[in-house]
């Protein structure tokens, strides 16, 4: 498939291409299915993923151009667990690719080139300029996700003090890992409902 001209592919064709990357990267266990389209990303160096970018900024069908754009997004948010600590990297070089699509459009419009070419560099950079809102917005949900965890913790904490519990350090260390106990058999609880849904 590295022969094709992914910015020529039909919507046909864009479906085609996404069943077999999500079956490539399935068997190599860079990826879990979900269902038919619905996957959470368990590794970043997926195979194929370069022609998803190239479908995304360079397809010359608009149609085409969003559905690979929509699925480039889902591929940094659904995110399994286990990468949680180097999610924020990878949505920072996500971020630096965009602008270097950005950059690359604007010295076309600098350039001596035909209107029909400062069209599609600009085209491009709107759909990367989309993609590093998308990503910055994701973050900001994260970042408010991440409060709402740490309020919980505290909560948890909070809740275990409330117990007639002397307040020396080694009782302080116990509680605190108490709440981070419990907070994490929430979370291995979510996950094992999710692998239930899927084996269904």
């Amino acid at each position: 498939m590295a022969s094709l001209d992914y910015g020529a592919l039909s919507e046909d064709g864009f479906k085609m291409y996404r069943r077999f990357f999500l079956s490539v990267n399935a068997k190599q266990r860079k990826l879990r299915r979900l269902g038919e389209n619905e996957f959470r990303v368990c590794d970043f160096n997926l195979t194929g993923l370069d022609r998803f970018w190239e479908i995304a900024i360079w397809s010359k069908d608009a149609t085409v151009a969003r559905m690979a754009l929509s699925y480039l997004r889902k591929i940094y948010e659904n995110v399994s667990l286990k990468l949680i600590e180097v999610v924020s990297e990878e949505r920072g070089k996500f971020i630096l690719k965009c602008v270097g699509y950005i950059l690359d459009a604007k010295k076309v419009l600098l350039s001596d080139v035909s209107g029909e070419e400062k069209a599609s560099a600009r085209e491009r950079m709107g759909r990367s300029a989309s993609l590093v809102t998308s990503i910055i917005m994701k973050d900001n949900k994260t970042r408010a996700s991440e409060t709402i965890h740490e309020l919980r913790f505290k909560e948890a904490i909070w809740r275990l003090e409330q117990k007639n519990t002397p307040k020396t350090p080694d009782a302080e260390g116990e509680q605190t890992q108490e709440a981070m106990d419990a907070l994490r058999e929430s979370d291995e609880k979510k996950e094992k409902e999710e692998k239930e849904k899927e084996e269904k």
